[in-house]
């Protein structure tokens, strides 16, 4: 077994959904924008602008792309659809804001209370957004629609102090951009997401092939069956420990 020290999350395998009484296998695909499992996604991150909380027409257009390139694909493979969900996330550092709400005037005392305010704001734009995009689109509108809770997260990372940072005309100085994005920019973030969910005949091939990675040190732990060995105690030093064993075999984990 080879596995993370920390995580153990180093795992490779096939997901095959069972048939339903109707010998039907049912079938979830989720679709996001911007595509949060990319980590630091420069386009989560700055999908609103700093105190801004309005999907833009174009914002909107490419919700609608992925909405039709979802069902396509789907539908290509033999998928009967049957019901769509919808939700938004949106996340911010602790950076300071003024932000009141949309039309109100920024307030000239920035607190990261007013960062949760900004937050729904943004949640209601989005989900506003994919509502109009699913009753727009022929084939979505026709399915059972269902709004999922909303992924809130204001006031994230480390904290922010009045007066650490530069400004110039209420914009960071140029010569702090890079610190100061490094430090806040991985804490902001904002989605949209589409869950499509069908059914298909059980000789389509369904199974789902996920990749798990894991971080930090690794253990190899090697066990063999019983083997009848003669007491033995090692040597001080090296990396190498051995376990006591219970007669049932011996198990010899070595860390890199």
């Amino acid at each position: 077994m080879i596995a993370p020290v920390v995580e153990f999350d180093s795992v490779v395998r096939t997901v095959t959904p069972a048939p339903d009484s109707n010998g039907n296998i049912p079938i979830v695909r989720t679709v996001t924008y911007p595509d949060i499992k990319d980590g630091n996604n420069a386009a989560a991150q700055n999908f609103f602008g700093d105190n801004q909380s309005q999907v833009t027409p174009e914002q909107k257009k490419i919700f609608a792309e992925y909405l039709q390139g979802a069902i396509k694909s789907l539908q290509d493979a033999g998928v009967t659809l049957t019901e769509i969900r919808y939700n938004a996330g949106a996340s911010t550092s602790k950076v300071h804001t003024g932000y009141k709400g949309i039309g109100v005037p920024l307030d000239t005392v920035t607190t990261e209370d007013n960062n949760k305010i900004l937050v729904q704001d943004r949640l209601n734009s989005i989900n506003a957004t994919l509502k109009a995009v699913i009753q727009e689109n022929p084939i979505a509108k026709s399915l059972k629609i269902v709004e999922n809770p909303s992924d809130s997260k204001p006031n994230q990372g480390p904290t922010y102090a009045k007066g650490q940072w530069k400004f110039v005309n209420g914009k960071i100085s140029p010569d702090q951009q890079a610190a100061y994005e490094k430090t806040y920019a991985p804490y902001r973030s904002s989605f949209g997401a589409f869950t499509l969910i069908g059914v298909t005949k059980p000789n389509l091939d369904t199974s789902t092939t996920v990749d798990y990675t894991g971080t930090g040190k690794w253990r190899i732990k090697l066990i063999w069956d019983t083997i009848d060995l003669p007491p033995w105690t090692p040597s001080s030093g090296g990396t190498v420990s051995v376990y006591p064993t219970d007669g049932n075999g011996v198990a010899c984990p070595i860390n890199f």
